[in-house]
């Protein structure tokens, strides 16, 4: 999963690594598993809570527990997430 270092003394482009890799399993996801199974009754939202929180989540979150979080990266964070989940329930943002 690999940490990246910077001198800058923000966690800004850590997370920005995260939101990339975990963006690239969500679509691995979304085009090889979703589009089979997400959008018919074979796979219940309970499963598709649990395959995004173990292969999604756990390469965003990865090493969190250091990062300093500022409003504008939570924000980066929850944007990311809300966007997943909107596409695994294919509901439209209001």
């Amino acid at each position: 999963l690999g940490s990246t270092f910077s001198s800058s003394p923000t966690d800004d482009d850590e997370i920005e690594h995260r939101i990339r890799s975990a963006a690239s399993a969500f679509g691995c996801l979304r085009s090889n598993v979703f589009n089979k199974n997400f959008g018919s009754k074979s796979l219940t939202l309970a499963s598709k809570g649990k395959l995004y929180r173990c292969l999604v989540l756990g390469i965003l979150l990865y090493g969190c527990e250091s990062w300093v979080l500022t409003p504008k990266l939570r924000r980066k964070l929850n944007t990311f997430h809300n966007r997943c989940v909107r596409a695994m329930t294919r509901t439209k943002p209001q």
